[in-house]
């Protein structure tokens, strides 16, 4: 529910899937640099309210970090109707933070989506070179990068200032994108079983795969301090934010060059990237426990002027809103678009 002071005219809002989602924990982390309201569309039960939300809070900028609400937005003729009487003085905004608009079957939507907001921005270097490849008529606006949760780290790190690290962990969802076609994604059964496979006996692993179970972020943070060394080992990744807390969090990483990865791990660092292959893991693994002190006081230093960086992301405060083109989008949600989002509205309060 909104609160009192839903009438007060906001300068920005965020739309995130919910609070909780590596998306939601992202744009929490930022309001320390940039004011703004932040929505989660699981709290509404329709693509209509949350849109209903969004028009009496009478905002200047709407910015979807999750995409596929403005999508589903869209999907719906009075949505239309809603954003030409109540909307149309608003500048629309997006955040790209992974590659499924790059796939075959993501490109369509991907591409009209571009087509309506007046900017969109993504999460790496990586991926704005991609996207400016893809859609050079209309490029990124910009990088807004992922930036963790620094005052629940320097709470952990403050209450356990010596953790007894005795892990490899991984962290993920291991049916991420399955929705889209994606087949074992994030790499927990083409790397990581073989891996433990490899090296059972010699290291302990630690699995938190959200899929299975949901753990609240701190308890996953806390779970990560007391590790030794995280594998990343995805096909792709936006940001691949937990290499970022690992590090934060005096945890060596091992993984693929993906997301943030080459902007992050430069120098000396750049001996923690490995090919994306159950061998090349294995070497990694044995490389970083080898040199353990050594890349954390590396990793130490580095996050801490990485983060700076990337602290100096802002969403745009001056791009006017332009003429929206609302009829290359379908007339209304199908029935199983419907019930995702009833069911995740419907998850949200159990």
């Amino acid at each position: 529910m909104l609160s009192a002071d839903a009438q007060i005219k906001m300068k920005i809002i965020v739309v995130v899937d919910s609070h909780f989602s590596a998306i939601g924990l992202a744009a929490h982390s930022r309001l320390k640099f940039q004011d703004a309201r932040i929505l989660s569309a699981e709290e509404f039960m329709s693509p209509l309210r949350l849109l209903t939300a969004i028009s009496k809070l009478r905002p200047e900028l709407v910015f979807f970090a999750w995409r596929g609400a403005l999508a589903e937005i869209l999907k719906t003729c009075h949505n239309h109707e809603n954003l030409d009487q109540n909307l149309s003085d608003t500048t629309f905004g997006i955040l790209i933070p992974d590659l499924v608009g790059l796939t075959f079957d993501g490109r369509n939507q991907e591409s009209r989506l571009i087509d309506f907001v007046d900017f969109y921005m993504v999460t790496s270097s990586q991926l704005h070179k991609l996207y400016v490849n893809a859609f050079p008529k209309k490029p990124p606006f910009g990088l807004y990068r992922d930036f963790p949760d620094v005052s629940l780290i320097r709470e952990i790190r403050e209450s356990t200032p010596n953790p007894q690290r005795q892990h490899v962990i991984w962290v993920g969802n291991s049916k991420w994108g399955s929705r889209q076609g994606f087949v074992d994604h994030k790499g927990l059964k083409a790397i990581v079983h073989p891996l433990m496979k490899i090296l059972f006996g010699e290291l302990k692993f630690k699995i938190i795969d959200s899929h299975v179970k949901h753990l609240p972020h701190e308890m996953v943070l806390r779970e990560i301090r007391n590790s030794k060394v995280l594998i990343q080992t995805s096909k792709s990744e936006g940001t691949g934010l937990p290499v970022l807390e690992a590090a934060s969090l005096g945890t060596v990483v091992i993984t693929a060059d993906v997301g943030v990865v080459s902007d992050f791990l430069t120098g000396e660092l750049q001996k923690l990237v490995v090919e994306r292959t159950v061998e090349s893991f294995a070497v990694g693994l044995s490389f970083a426990l080898e040199n353990y002190s050594h890349f954390q006081k590396l990793l130490s230093t580095r996050i801490e002027s990485y983060l700076a960086e990337i602290a100096t992301d802002r969403l745009p405060t001056d791009i006017k809103p332009e003429t929206k083109t609302l009829n290359s989008f379908p007339s209304r949600l199908t029935l199983v678009a419907k019930v995702k989002w009833w069911w995740r509205w419907i998850r949200a309060r159990t």
